[in-house]
């Protein structure tokens, strides 16, 4: 109940063939937010909102994935798109002319890569 009194509880409902889905942000441990859909029971629907809200959830016949960053569409037809946008925008320029940035890959090499985390096992044979 803390989250829909910080206003973090997005409250949608999709509907996906004949599965309801709540999309909900799932906190992490950087303070960041991931968005997921999870499936969802129509009977507590019905307790939390009551059954004449349940008409206007958006519905979709399936789900597609269409990668276009060009004209980068969420539903295709009455199909949901599971693509995501890469939150990449390019800048004018020259490419080559660029210094390659590789630092942003040494603290994940470093998190996935060493003993700390993932620690050596002994196999038996």
């Amino acid at each position: 109940m803390k989250e829909k009194a910080q206003g973090m509880d997005s409250g949608q409902y999709i509907r996906v063939g004949t599965t309801l889905y709540k999309v909900v942000r799932r906190p992490l441990l950087s303070g960041d937010f991931v968005e997921e859909r999870r499936p969802w029971n129509y009977e507590t629907f019905r307790q939390d909102h009551g059954k004449d809200e349940l008409a206007a959830i958006q519905k979709y016949d399936g789900f597609c994935s269409v990668p276009d960053h060009i004209d980068y569409r969420q539903s295709i037809g009455n199909f949901l798109n599971q693509y995501e946008l890469v939150p990449y925008h390019p800048h004018e320029g020259n490419a080559r002319s660029r210094k390659p940035c590789r630092n942003w890959m040494q603290p994940l090499n470093l998190f996935l890569f060493t003993e700390k985390h993932h620690p050596v096992r002994t196999v038996f044979v």
